[in-house]
């Protein structure tokens, strides 16, 4: 997933599990009960926008080294729309449709 932000949670809630995390980011994604799930990356941002975001609003503000690093693995087949984004929104979905009492077949996640 592509994450561009600073603000994040930073104590976990009593109430949730981390399902994610990574070196920047400990609470990158949380699962309250069975109720909800939180997400601080953005799976609506494709490699596109994030390649703008970094373009307009990186430079000075991220790091040179992160930044390159970040165009690195924009470039990476699995960080493609139809891959990265779309693999998420999917799992999101899935998440929401079996909270709902959809029947297992119609909550397949695409890997």
């Amino acid at each position: 997933l592509n994450a561009w932000h600073q603000d994040q949670v930073v104590v976990k809630p009593a109430a949730a599990t981390v399902a994610a995390r990574n070196s920047f980011c400990e609470n990158a994604a949380l699962l309250y009960d069975d109720r909800m799930f939180t997400v601080q990356a953005h799976p609506e941002f494709t490699p596109d926008f994030v390649q703008g975001l970094m373009q307009t609003r990186g430079k000075g503000v991220v790091p040179d080294a992160v930044m390159s690093a970040a165009a690195q693995r924009l470039a990476q087949p699995q960080n493609t729309a139809s891959a990265g984004t779309a693999s998420m929104a999917a799992r999101i979905a899935a998440f929401f449709k079996a909270k709902a009492g959809a029947s297992p077949a119609k909550v397949a996640v695409q890997p």
